[in-house]
């Protein structure tokens, strides 16, 4: 069984990988692993896997660090998702990044999850595998650091606000707001001064 888990990059991949592999699961990071792979490019051969997950993160700690990816991520995104234009500003483009790969992953997977509730869908993940959850190893997935892999030291890691957002591209803002709503971030709205 070839299982993918993918979304939007910078999306805790990272911290993934490190939690499957505490109990058991060999998935690679944009490698192949014995069990499966965690990799935003995976969505643009979604054919080639049997099980595909959906992992997002919430927008503005993800579209923050999605300014620094490299100039040919940006070439990778813009050749697969033709909405995300090379003249586009950077904030524009992590804007349009997030949302519009968002959507198509969600459109192939199985299900979506939010990566910050990641201990709660190893049962389903194992359950894949024909595996359980040891309650022993899901102590030590929720004992894993989730800022281990923060991009916050990167060159180009830029907080952002819903306001930028919103001087960016007031309409984008409004469907980012509302796509991350329907992903479960209502309290994310309101504590960076949204409206539900």
């Amino acid at each position: 069984m070839r299982v993918l888990i993918t979304g939007c990059g910078r999306s805790g991949t990272l911290y993934v990988v490190e939690a499957l592999g505490q109990v058991g699961l060999r998935f690679g990071h944009e490698v192949f692993g014995a069990d499966g792979v965690v990799d935003w490019h995976g969505l643009t051969d979604a054919s080639l896997y049997d099980v595909i997950l959906h992992q997002v993160r919430e927008p503005l700690k993800t579209i923050g660090s999605c300014h620094t990816c490299a100039p040919y991520s940006w070439d990778f995104i813009c050749q697969h998702e033709p909405r995300i234009l090379p003249s586009d500003s950077l904030i524009l483009k992590c804007m349009k990044y997030w949302l519009f790969w968002n959507e198509q992953a969600e459109k192939v997977a199985r299900w979506t999850y939010r990566v910050e509730d990641f201990g709660n869908q190893i049962g389903r993940i194992l359950a894949l595998f024909g595996r359980i959850v040891d309650p022993v190893l899901l102590t030590k997935i929720n004992a894993i650091n989730k800022q281990t892999h923060t991009r916050k030291g990167a060159g180009n890691y830029k907080m952002v606000t819903l306001k930028d957002l919103r001087c960016a591209d007031e309409k984008l803002a409004g469907q980012i707001i509302n796509k991350a709503k329907t992903y479960g971030y209502g309290n994310w709205m309101i504590n960076n001064g949204g409206s539900l």
